[in-house]
Order: structure tokens, then sequence, then C-alpha cells
């Protein structure tokens, strides 16, 4: 049995999976390495300021600050950093602080004796005394409901596009919301 299974790999999960695993708790790791980040459109930038942006691990040694310094790049207050600089940073923070991140998707997370019984996408049966569940937003993507029965031809919801190429041109008449 796991001390801790993380589900989702974005910032959040992440480090916190970098903490556990500096304190030594057996732990597992599931999700796309900050696969919504990558996802986002190119040429985008993320909402918060660099200063406020840094995953964490315990010794602070994969700040966002060193990261960008050694790619020529100022993260500073005021100058944002592209997404995909981010998702990038995500990424190597996942190599270095956090051990073994399984690419699979976790199915199911009831509850059992003792902790849960996790289920990954291909049907593997995990258990843990604790599950930290980091899945971000894309799972809670809402649509109000007088435009739910509508065709993803004329509504979708922003977080259901990578690139906006399909916007470009005459109006389709299509709202994203």
């Amino acid at each position: 049995m796991d001390d801790l299974v993380v589900v989702g790999a974005g910032p959040h999960g992440l480090s916190v999976a970098a903490h556990a695993a500096a304190r030594g708790l057996r732990l597992r790791t599931f999700g796309r390495s900050m696969e919504s980040w990558h996802a986002m459109p190119s040429g985008t930038f993320p909402k918060s300021e660099p200063w406020a942006s840094p995953l964490s691990d315990p010794e602070g040694a994969y700040g966002l600050d060193a990261y960008a310094a050694a790619g020529g790049v100022r993260a500073e207050h005021g100058t944002p950093l592209p997404v995909g600089f981010f998702a990038a940073y995500g990424d190597r923070f996942a190599r270095r602080a956090v051990p073994a991140l399984d690419e699979r998707l976790i199915g199911s997370v009831p509850p059992a004796a003792g902790g849960f019984e996790l289920r990954t996408e291909d049907g593997e049966p995990l258990r843990a005394r604790t599950v930290a569940l980091a899945v971000g937003v894309l799972p809670f993507v809402e649509l109000p409901e007088p435009l739910r029965g509508l065709s993803r031809r004329y509504v979708t919801h922003s977080g259901h596009h990578g690139e906006l190429d399909g916007f470009a041109g005459p109006s389709t008449r299509r709202a994203a919301w």
C-alpha cells in the first residue's frame, strides 16, 4: 500500500509529490506533466506574476527564477512569461523533483478499509492510505444549462481549445463560453 497517491501532474500535483518524495513517503504520482498548460494557445501568458508561479520543492532547488535565469530569461514583476515557457519549466521540475511520474490517468478513487482503492485508466488496482487530488480545472468545465444541448459545432468551452486558428476569418456563428 502506498502512503500517498497524487492524482494530477500540474503545478500543484507536482509540488505535493516533490514534498512527499523528500519526506520519504511511499508515493505514486499519476498524470501527464503540465498537460493543460501544454494545451493552451501558443503566444498566451499565465494570469499570475512570475513570483507567484513557481512550483515548490522542499529545498527550493527548482524554482522558476533559477530556471528562467539559466535560459537567459528575466522572471520579474510586470514581465509575463509565455505559457509554453512555464509548461517547459513544469516538465523540467517533474523530471528532477518527482520520482517516476506515471502518465496514466486514474479512473476511480473509491474509499476502502484503511484508505482508498484506486483504479488506473487501464484497470490496474492500487491501494493508498491517502490521495491528493490535484486535477486542475478541466474536469469541472461547465456550460450554462440553456447551451448544454447545442452541438459543439456551435457552442464550446474555452477549455476545449488549444490553438485558436479555427476562430480566424469570417464569423462562424460559434460561441465560446
